[in-house]
């Protein structure tokens, strides 16, 4: 007997969605998040932020953003945060799940001029656009 395909009913909760166990053990982006502790640029980028106004995106997410644009051969921060909430690897990687609040792309592209500011995550920034630029980047597309 031939299958049919029931109509798709959106649900309103999802009570058994466990994130990681959608990733495979082997993603590319597993061995980064286990082995990089983004934390340092709150220390790096603290005398850029003042006291008062909106509250920025967190420095070590801006950090993930930025590498994801580069490994993920990203266009540009548009299209980043168009593709964000499709990618259920980029989320888990980013400590996102599926109902948190994505942030705009306005709002990175100021923050990411500020961790910009980070000399070793300046040069290594530049570096890595100028290669994939150039077509000699030696890290694998994924």
């Amino acid at each position: 007997m031939m299958g049919r395909e029931a109509p798709l009913q959106s649900k309103l909760f999802y009570t058994n969605f466990n994130l990681e166990r959608r990733i495979r053990a082997n993603h590319p982006l597993g061995p980064i998040a286990q082995r990089i502790d983004f934390e340092f640029a709150y220390q790096e980028v603290a005398d850029t932020y003042g006291e008062n106004g909106n509250i920025s995106v967190p420095p070590p997410m801006v950090l993930k953003l930025m590498l994801l644009l580069v490994l993920h051969n990203v266009r540009s921060e548009r299209e980043l945060m168009v593709t964000l909430p499709e990618r259920l690897d980029w989320l888990w990687f980013l400590g996102l799940d599926l109902v948190s609040p994505i942030c705009r792309q306005h709002t990175t592209s100021h923050d990411t001029g500020i961790l910009a500011r980070i000399p070793h995550v300046s040069a290594r920034w530049a570096s890595l656009r100028r290669q994939r630029e150039y077509g000699v980047s030696q890290h694998p597309v994924v």
